[in-house]
């Protein structure tokens, strides 16, 4: 396992646990042109369904919101829908946990998570011209290539970058 020092962030070190752990091919094509390129498109599920004997069940991460890895958001995704179904059951600890409770729990994830998640991977994986820029920006911007950095830890916060500067 590899200690980083304090100081020791952002594109360089980036580039150099990528170019140390990654196949040589993955990374060297870091002009204007190169694009990330994803294979899954991002499917939504209705998150209550039912087991074989009628029992409702609820699902999350990855089984109600399948993203495409490239976007970078599946262990996000599962963090934050663990954390809202526990808080959910705390408050809650006696039931009942039917499917009207499933629906309410699972309906804050889905609408402040996963949803813009989804997006958020799909703008990514074909970013349009004016995030495309936003993002070449980044690389004279260190402003901006941290705040666009952080929509990956919450992709409803993307509405909130800065617009690239001139």
């Amino acid at each position: 396992m590899q200690v980083l020092g304090a100081g020791e962030c952002g594109l360089p070190l980036a580039l150099r646990l990528l170019d140390a752990g990654l196949p040589v091919t993955l990374v060297t094509d870091r002009s204007a042109e190169a694009v990330l390129s994803g294979s899954v498109t991002p499917t939504i599920r209705q998150p209550v369904g039912a087991l074989p004997s009628g029992t409702p069940i609820l699902g999350g991460a990855d089984v109600v919101c399948r993203l495409d890895p490239g976007g970078a958001q599946g262990a996000n995704n599962a963090v934050h829908c663990a954390f809202g179904y526990s808080d959910a059951i705390l408050r809650n600890p006696d039931g009942p946990f039917d499917r009207d409770w499933m629906r309410a729990t699972a309906e804050p994830w889905l609408s402040e998570i996963a949803y813009p998640a989804a997006r958020w991977t799909m703008a990514v994986l074909d970013p349009p011209p004016s995030l495309r820029e936003l993002m070449f920006s980044g690389e004279h911007d260190p402003a901006l290539a941290a705040a666009f950095a952080e929509t990956f830890v919450r992709p409803s916060s993307r509405s909130d970058l800065p617009q690239p500067t001139s």
